[in-house]
């Protein structure tokens, strides 16, 4: 997120700068690092090391990003707005990557 700050293009489509922060994917940003914290901090702890487990922590750090991402998004929208265009039609394929990696993770793990 610093070098995105600073004018490195690493957001989505190249983009840089603090109006992205601050803008309407700004909280999805933030979400995301506390969402990792609590995924590496659940996955230290041995609740990741099976596929149900994993499914679990994935999809509380997903959850964590998408509650950030929905009160910045609500903020500048209203909640109605936040929901219809910044959760629902991403609900779907957040489902079926989190199945995906709760099950490629499994092959990740030192045996």
């Amino acid at each position: 997120m610093f070098e995105g700050l600073i004018g490195l293009p690493v957001f989505a489509g190249g983009l840089s700068g603090l109006p992205i922060l601050i803008g309407p994917s700004g909280g999805y940003l933030f979400g995301f690092l506390p969402s990792t914290f609590l995924a590496g901090f659940l996955m230290e702890r041995g609740l990741a090391r099976n596929i149900f487990t994993t499914f679990i922590v994935a999809s509380l750090a997903t959850m964590m990003i998408f509650c950030f991402g929905f009160l910045h998004l609500s903020a500048l929208t209203g909640s109605q707005q936040a929901y219809q265009f910044g959760v629902k039609p991403f609900l779907l394929i957040e489902l079926i990557k989190l199945i995906v990696v709760s099950f490629i993770a499994q092959f990740a793990w030192k045996k």
